[in-house]
């Protein structure tokens, strides 16, 4: 199957990404799977490293799905691309709606990242360098983890803790909320700004690369450019790329071998996590 011929199946949602992992070879990397951080069946996740790693980046991944849907199972191809890049690669599940309305999901989220630092020793990583990183739904709770601080320090951590977090094709400032499905998930907040990552900008966040494709219509690429903007503005870290010809799915499936020329994304993403102090 070629590539175009996966990449339209997934767009019209005509498969799963399981037909994409089909394509994947694990290349000696053995992941640990499920692995609970919490009791919920949907709180757990699985490690993707190297033999022999040591005091590597550790990211957590937080995969899209419109807070309703996914799992990590599915997301195999980011945890074997994370651990070739030589980090340690933690996708993590969550609980979707409607078993878990905003904000539950974002307590799962953080919940994960939680475990993810305490044991990132034990698994070849540096707790001192924990990244954040998301697509899509995944991206807008990777940003509130980020920038509004009640989340990590209600699962035990300080904000200060995340070395930088990466979002592809995230909704960051989607207000007015128009979206019937999304006004359902976020309840009484739909109105509200503790919905949206865009209202906790400020200067103390970890230093921030936001992507996206500038042809995607499902999350309109000026979520990233106003969210990057008002991070500077504030004096924070942040920087963005659009990139021509990428749809919304486009910039996530950069991250399988099938993809991997498209567009240097997932270099992209390798070389800001690489440079975080």
């Amino acid at each position: 199957m070629t590539a175009k011929r996966i990449s339209d199946f997934l767009t019209r949602g005509i498969t799963s990404l399981d037909v994409l992992n089909a394509t994947v070879h694990s290349g000696g990397v053995t992941p640990i799977r499920a692995v609970p951080y919490g009791a919920h069946p949907r709180q757990s996740l699985d490690i993707y490293r190297q033999p022999g790693t040591q005091a590597a980046p550790v990211v957590v991944f937080l995969h899209g799905g419109a807070w309703r849907t996914g799992s990590r199972q599915e997301y195999r191809f980011m945890g074997l691309a994370l651990a070739r890049m030589g980090f340690v690669g933690v996708i993590a599940d969550y609980r979707h709606f409607p078993d878990a309305p905003f904000p539950q999901f974002l307590h799962d989220a953080a919940a994960a990242t939680a475990f993810a630092r305490a044991h990132a020793a034990g698994w070849g990583g540096d707790p001192k360098r924990v990244v954040l990183f998301g697509h899509s739904a995944g991206a807008h709770m990777a940003a509130m983890l980020a920038l509004d601080a009640r989340y990590l320090a209600g699962a035990g951590m300080d904000r200060r803790d995340i070395a930088g977090w990466v979002g592809l094709a995230g909704p960051y400032n989607f207000q007015p909320m128009r979206d019937l499905d999304a006004r359902e998930v976020f309840g009484t907040a739909a109105d509200l700004p503790d919905s949206q990552p865009i209202a906790f900008a400020d200067r103390r966040t970890a230093p921030a690369r936001l992507l996206h494709g500038a042809d995607d219509t499902v999350v309109y690429p000026s979520n990233t450019i106003t969210l990057a903007a008002r991070l500077r503005e504030l004096g924070g870290s942040a920087s963005e790329v659009l990139y021509p010809r990428t749809g919304h799915i486009d910039i996530l499936l950069a991250f399988a071998p099938l993809f991997a020329r498209q567009g240097g994304i997932a270099a992209d993403v390798a070389g800001f996590i690489r440079a975080l102090p």
